[in-house]
C-alpha cells in the first residue's frame, strides 16, 4: 500500500493533501523505532483507510481550520499541512504548521478519536 519508502526515524513516503482547493506536499510517515521494523498491517489499514476517506478527513480538517482562523483567507495564509503521522497500532493525526504558533502547529488526530491538539501534546 505503501509503495516505495524511505527510513528517517520511521517509513517515509512523499504525498499530497487537498485542502481549500489547494494542494500541499505532505510525507506520510509510519513509525518505527529501527530499519529493520516493517510497516505494521495496522498502519497499512489506516493508511487505505486514509485514501479511502480522504475528501471527507479533509472536510473535516478545513472545519476545524476555518473554526481556528476565522475565514478562509486566514485559513490558507496561517497553517499548512506537513505530515500525515501513523502510529504502529494504526491511530492517526495530520500534523499542521501555523504561523501564529510556530513552535506548536496543530495535530489533527483521526484515529481513534477526532481531537484537535497542539502537535508538542500530539507527538
Amino acid at each position: 500500500m505503501f509503495g516505495e519508502v524511505i527510513f528517517n526515524m520511521g517509513w517515509e513516503i512523499s504525498s499530497d493533501m487537498k485542502l481549500f482547493n489547494k494542494v500541499f506536499p505532505i510525507v506520510v510517515s509510519a513509525d518505527a523505532y529501527y530499519e529493520s521494523e516493517r510497516i505494521t498491517s495496522e498502519q497499512e489499514n489506516a493508511y487505505r483507510e486514509y485514501i479511502s476517506n480522504r475528501d471527507d478527513i479533509s472536510k473535516m480538517i478545513e472545519d476545524v481550520l476555518l473554526k481556528e482562523s476565522g475565514n478562509l483567507e486566514a485559513a490558507l495564509h496561517r497553517f499548512s499541512p506537513t505530515m500525515l503521522v501513523i502510529r504502529k497500532n494504526g491511530d492517526y493525526a495530520f500534523l499542521i504548521n501555523d504561523k501564529e504558533d510556530t513552535d506548536n502547529g496543530l495535530a489533527i488526530c483521526i484515529k481513534p478519536k477526532f481531537e484537535v491538539m497542539t502537535t508538542d501534546e500530539y507527538l
